[in-house]
């Protein structure tokens, strides 16, 4: 199975970030130069660096050609019952991690490649109860830390597809599962980060997404990066200009006739990486783009440039808190194209304009088209939350954060979950300052 798919292994070329000799939290984009039998790897940064056996968990895999092979690897399986096949090897030698962890790693790949129809597959065949049954199992033995991260992970990704599946997680109890993890490995920073990533899923709002096929995504790099709500540790990252000089742009163009609520990016804090500033622009139907100069001649930058697209929206201090952040609704287009504008195939456009810290690269985890809210989903919103609520689950998510708390990600893992719980209700806020939270908010 390992051979088959091993989603933790990387491979020469593969593009990367990778923490520099251990120095903070910051990441530097490089290039594996050797993958080591031992499982570390040589890594050639960016800027002319060179390091030497950089272990597994200092390496963050960007989306890249081989994130498409897998995606090809995945939808091989599809036809030959391979989900039955892997949940029954996960029944038969549960307390195996050598058989258990390719089986979940190779699931999370069905799930994330194959999306809502594959995930529809995996929970009617009971996938979400056999990795809930792990999760229990290691929890009650603590025992098999990285085999919990990946089941975490892979409930979480699921959750994050439909909200009935958010649904399905908390009637088998699989928020008390990564509760009794989250109690059981509090000392191990990166499964309390993954249990409360989970947590801040189940918890969330409940949105219906426009299917990222029916979409096309355009940049100045890699937009289809963009359009991954699953694995989230990936990133799609701009050019390198100066961005008040050259804005970094990603274009997106709707389907016409597509009804749509809003447009949101996920905003990590990815220090001088993270977006500060931006500019929406709309245009009814696709845009024209022209090529654009600035410097002196046969010098400076040549960069694409929108023309006939108006201002529909500007964010002057987007924050970088880990948590979805709207970029534009329907009401703003309307506001300046007219109503008719906002099913006619419409092309946006975000620009970035300044980075924090003034930096130069930008980078945005996931973008996301939401359809209009449906209020009705609110009652099992609330369901989720009191279930979490019963089981003591925000005390234990404030004290494990705490715990931790000169640990970047685990502060930003915290902050979604509170947030989501939140959702801008001025008496869940309370009661999560009431717990010691007010931090993370």
């Amino acid at each position: 199975l390992s051979c088959s798919l091993d989603i933790e292994r990387l491979e020469e070329g593969d593009v990367v970030d990778a923490q520099w000799r251990r120095r903070g939290n910051a990441s530097y984009p490089g290039r594996i130069t050797r993958a080591r039998d031992d499982g570390t790897y040589d890594v050639l940064y960016d800027d002319g660096d060179r390091e030497e056996r950089v272990t597994r968990d200092r390496i963050t895999l960007r989306a890249t050609e081989r994130s498409r092979s897998n995606s090809a690897f995945v939808q091989s399986l599809q036809g030959c019952g391979g989900v039955d096949v892997l949940l029954g090897l996960l029944a038969r030698y549960k307390p195996k991690e050598s058989v258990t962890a390719p089986c979940v790693s190779i699931l999370s790949a069905f799930v994330d490649e194959g999306g809502t129809e594959l995930a529809r597959r995996f929970t009617d065949a009971g996938g979400h109860l056999v990795v809930t049954q792990l999760l229990r199992t290691c929890a009650e033995f603590r025992s098999s830390s990285k085999l919990v991260i990946r089941c975490l992970t892979l409930l979480r990704h699921l959750a994050a597809l439909r909200g009935e599946n958010k649904d399905l997680i908390v009637s088998t109890n699989g928020h008390g599962a990564a509760l009794a993890c989250l109690s059981a490995f509090n000392q191990l920073s990166r499964v309390v980060s993954a249990a409360l990533r989970l947590l801040a899923a189940i918890v969330s709002k409940n949105v219906d997404l426009l299917p990222p096929e029916e979409l096309r995504v355009s940049s100045g790099t890699r937009g289809d990066a963009l359009l991954n709500y699953t694995a989230l540790e990936s990133f799609w990252e701009s050019v390198a200009t100066v961005p008040h000089i050259h804005p970094h742009w990603i274009q997106l163009r709707l389907p016409p006739g597509e009804d749509w609520g809003e447009v949101e990016l996920l905003l990590q804090d990815m220090a001088s990486f993270s977006p500060e500033r931006v500019v929406v622009r709309a245009a009814a139907g696709p845009a024209r783009v022209a090529e654009a100069h600035q410097g002196p001649p046969g010098g400076g930058h040549v960069f694409d440039t929108a023309e006939d697209m108006a201002e529909v929206r500007r964010h002057a201090e987007l924050p970088h808190n880990g948590t979805w952040h709207c970029m534009v609704t329907r009401e703003h287009v309307a506001a300046v194209l007219g109503p008719e504008a906002v099913l006619s195939g419409l092309t946006l456009r975000l620009e970035i304009t300044a980075n924090h810290q003034g930096g130069v690269r930008s980078r945005v985890c996931s973008l996301r088209v939401l359809r209009p809210r449906d209020r009705t989903a609110r009652g099992p919103e609330e369901a989720r939350r009191n279930a979490i609520l019963l089981l003591d689950g925000l005390s234990l998510g404030i004290e494990a954060a705490h715990l931790h708390q000169q640990d970047r990600n685990i502060a930003t893992a915290a902050r979604l979950m509170l947030h989501s719980f939140c959702d801008g209700d001025a008496a869940r806020i309370a009661l999560v300052r009431d717990l010691g939270g007010a931090g993370f908010l």
